[in-house]
């Protein structure tokens, strides 16, 4: 279905919609948007196309929401937990892989475990899919094991590496085990000395932009008559939230610009 909207209206805000497409149009008058209203979770975009006229250029911003499920403190590697008699010191302010220094230093030790330090995003609902990214670093010669605890996911960083981006995705939660990033050593007489940073857990089965935890993620992407957008890996739009495409006025009298987001529904 295709709607040419005055204002902002709501469309696809039901079930289901097999295929269908969105276009926001703007003239010199007004401007104009569409908002997707999403009930369950599995309407996709798969493409954004614009036109604009002769040498006119616009920009859109498309939105989908995606919540990291870490509190805002353990997003940035802050207040991890321990584990079985460890003990953990966090310092903040360290070089993180951007060149600022927004990553955490984690020394921790101690305990009967070969977990020394964890960060807990709880435990996804039945059959809901998320998937977990990290930034680490490790510091000393002793492997650092990380680990997602529910379905055990794991990655080895040794040192020297420099900074690796871990990624898990595709994670299905029981509604009981919780996911994590736990910070683990070969033995529990093993010590954990590493920086972290940009940790998040996310509901989908692919992992998005870092956004701080408890908010949500927010993709800009900008088209104009040379760049229309075909998405490899269709954006999934998170239930209870919209997707909103946005169009200005033009300032160009009799000059009319539209742009059209195209998807389906499984």
């Amino acid at each position: 279905m295709s709607r040419v909207p005055r204002g902002v209206v709501d469309v696809l805000n039901r079930d289901a919609v097999a295929q269908w497409s969105v276009t926001a149009t703007a003239d010199n008058a007004a401007a104009s948007a569409v908002r997707i209203g999403i009930r369950k979770q599995s309407h996709y975009i798969t493409s954004i196309a614009g036109s604009f006229g002769a040498a006119l250029t616009r920009m859109m911003s498309l939105i989908e929401v995606s919540l990291n499920r870490y509190s805002a403190l353990q997003s940035q590697g802050l207040s991890p937990y321990v584990w079985a008699g460890s003990t953990a010191t966090t310092t903040s302010n360290q070089p993180d892989p951007f060149g600022g220094t927004r990553a955490v230093r984690v020394q921790a030790s101690g305990g009967t475990d070969l977990t020394k330090a964890l960060y807990n995003a709880g435990p996804p609902a039945r059959d809901l899919v998320v998937s977990g990214q990290i930034w680490v670093r490790n510091r000393i010669a002793t492997p650092l094991i990380l680990n997602s605890n529910l379905e055990g996911r794991s990655t080895i960083v040794l040192q020297g590496e420099g900074w690796r981006r871990i990624i898990w995705e595709g994670i299905v939660g029981d509604g009981v085990i919780m996911v994590m990033h736990l910070l683990r050593t070969p033995t529990a007489a093993d010590i954990v000395d590493c920086d972290v940073a940009f940790l998040q857990y996310e509901e989908n089965p692919y992992v998005t932009s870092w956004q701080i935890g408890g908010a949500t993620t927010i993709g800009n992407f900008h088209v104009h008559n040379q760049r229309d957008i075909v998405f490899a890996k269709p954006l999934r739009l998170t239930m209870g939230s919209a997707a909103e495409l946005r169009l200005a006025a033009s300032g160009t009298a009799g000059v009319i610009g539209a742009v059209t987001m195209s998807g389906y529904t499984a």
